[in-house]
């Protein structure tokens, strides 16, 4: 995934979620971890926990799902379907949401998902946005606008800490930037 990076992020410092386990930062850019999931389908069971939590939640999923399909969105619409948690079936979720956890709670600020397949992301975007835990950017909003600019000394900072961990490849990234 890290090679399939658009090009905006060619400045920063990239990392796999195991790369970056025990690490922090300020700003963290989840990219294509939906569309990457080993998950796909098993992401709606999120949306059966949200309906259980307040009943009422299905009909505003309902709602969401019929705009999809009028939209022409008829895959990000089933996507918003409910699927019942089953633990042997759906124990890959255990693995992904330990890898999003992971991955979120490297932030100690701002965390931003960038995610190119609608349809896996639309069941955790919707779970998201009704737990008014995301604000969600228009089309063509500049990444870079929310990447804050590291000063030289956080640079060589946060490179001697990757020295420190053996990642080697990430610790001349910011030396370079130093």
């Amino acid at each position: 995934a890290k090679e399939r990076l658009p090009a905006c992020f060619d400045s920063c410092l990239v990392m796999t979620i195991l790369e970056s386990k025990g690490l922090e930062f300020d700003d963290v850019f989840i990219c294509n971890f939906f569309r990457d999931s080993k998950a796909k389908e098993e992401w709606r069971i999120v949306l059966s926990y949200l309906v259980s939590s307040d009943e009422a939640e299905g009909d505003v999923l309902k709602t969401r799902s019929e705009h999809e399909k009028k939209r022409g969105n008829r895959d990000v619409a089933g996507a918003l379907r409910l699927l019942q948690f089953d633990p042997v079936k759906h124990q890959i979720m255990s693995y992904e949401l330990k890898h999003l956890y992971t991955a979120i709670t490297r932030s100690r600020i701002r965390v931003i998902i960038y995610d190119e397949d609608e349809v896996h992301r639309a069941p955790m975007l919707h779970f998201l946005e009704r737990r008014s835990l995301v604000d969600i950017l228009a089309d063509g909003t500049s990444l870079s606008d929310y990447a804050v600019k590291a000063s030289p000394e956080e640079w060589r900072s946060q490179g001697h800490v990757l020295v420190f961990r053996s990642l080697y490849q990430q610790a001349v990234k910011c030396f370079q930037h130093s």
